[in-house]
Order: structure tokens, then C-alpha cells, then sequence
């Protein structure tokens, strides 16, 4: 889920059903929902596409095909929203839980991901504490969502023994089963970065 779906650098996953929008229990989607998501800077100057496709309904879940940088990648989505692939062998990162399900107002979980430098090749770890904490309008390019604002505090460490602070907001649509929007913030030795990653299309296979 590249922030990282990356929902970071991001990939992530996606979408099809209808629920109370005060509450959310499971992931639940249409085999076949294609989704399309843009990478944006600190300057909204657009730095990636992916592109996630719902392939099937397993057992426990969901299989998705998930596109960024013209690299596919198979990415299985449990019920409760929690994400498994493998680990990156290239620069790009992976978020094994953006959200865990069932959420409501004052839900709180862990979320660590995995990662391999888009400059340095060096492989990492970011560690997240996230907490639910309001319903919200969001709009974005792919239209209006009732969502659960959801803010996500925590620090990344590589290989190479150099940290830094990592915090995110994220906007969970219930009536799509979708992170639609993450706004994310890491500091490093003598800088910082801002990305956005938001949905700008849904589709139809």
C-alpha cells in the first residue's frame, strides 16, 4: 500500500458497498473495481501514479493487483482492512495496516511498514501509534466522502542507523472501504519532506 497504498511512496487498496458511515466493520468491495491514485509533493507537483484493481474475494479477504511505477505487485487484504505482501526488494514501501477494522471514534492501533530508500537503496522500518478521531468531509479528485479523520504519530529508523519523525493524517471513506487521502510529514538530519496521496479516479474493469 507505496504511503503508502506508496499509500507512502505508496500502494494501497480499495473499494465497492455501502454502510453506515458512523461506523465500519469489514472491507468490503466489488471484484473488479479499478482504482487510481496520484502522489503529490510538498508543492502539489505530482510524483507517481498506482493504479489498484480488486482481481477476487478469497476466504478471508480480498487479492488485489496493485500498479506503481509500472511494477505490479499481487497485494492480499484481510477482512478487518490489514494488508500482506512481500517485503520491497526495490525503492518503494509497504504498509501492512493503514487501517484495522472494526474502527470508531477513539480507535487506536499500531502500524509498522517496511521500506527500501527511493535514494539511499537502504531498507527500513517506520512504527506508527494511529488513532480514529472525527467523521469529516474530504473531497478529492474523485468526489465528496463522508470519512474517519485519522492521525498517525511515529519515527522511522534504516539499516544505516539514521531516524527521523514520520506523522501522517489519513481520511477513511466507510462508504467505499478506502483510504481516499493521506497527508504525511518524516524529518530526517538537516530537512523534512511532505506527501500527499489522494484518489483521483474509480473505475470499472
Amino acid at each position: 500500500m507505496n504511503s503508502y497504498l506508496k499509500v507512502t511512496a505508496a500502494s494501497f487498496a480499495a473499494l465497492c458497498f455501502s454502510t453506515n458511515a458512523t461506523a465500519q466493520q469489514t472491507i468490503s468491495w466489488s471484484e473488479g473495481t479499478i482504482f487510481t491514485f496520484a502522489e503529490y509533493d510538498g508543492w502539489k507537483k505530482e510524483i507517481g501514479r498506482s493504479t489498484v484493481i480488486v482481481k477476487e474475494k478469497t476466504e478471508t479477504g480480498y487479492k488485489l493487483l496493485d500498479n506503481y511505477g509500472g511494477q505490479d505487485t499481487t497485494v492480499n487484504v484481510s477482512m478487518a482492512g490489514v494488508y500482506s505482501r512481500p517485503k520491497p526488494r526495490t525503492a518503494e514501501s509497504f504498509e501492512y495496516a493503514p487501517v484495522k477494522l472494526p474502527i470508531e471514534k477513539g480507535s487506536v492501533w499500531d502500524w509498522t511498514y517496511y521500506y527500501i530508500g527511493k535514494n539511499t537503496g537502504m531498507p527500513g522500518t517506520t512504527n506508527r501509534k494511529c488513532e480514529a478521531e472525527t467523521m469529516e468531509d474530504i473531497e478529492v479528485p474523485a468526489g465528496k466522502f463522508k470519512a474517519w479523520k485519522i492521525t498517525c504519530r511515529g519515527s522511522w529508523q534504516n539499516m544505516a542507523g539514521s531516524n527521523g519523525t514520520n506523522n501522517r493524517t489519513m481520511w477513511f471513506s466507510p462508504e467505499l472501504s478506502l483510504v481516499v487521502k493521506t497527508d504525511e510529514r518524516s524529518s530526517y538530519f538537516g530537512g523534512s519532506d511532505r506527501t500527499i496521496f489522494q484518489l483521483e479516479s474509480i473505475g470499472k474493469q
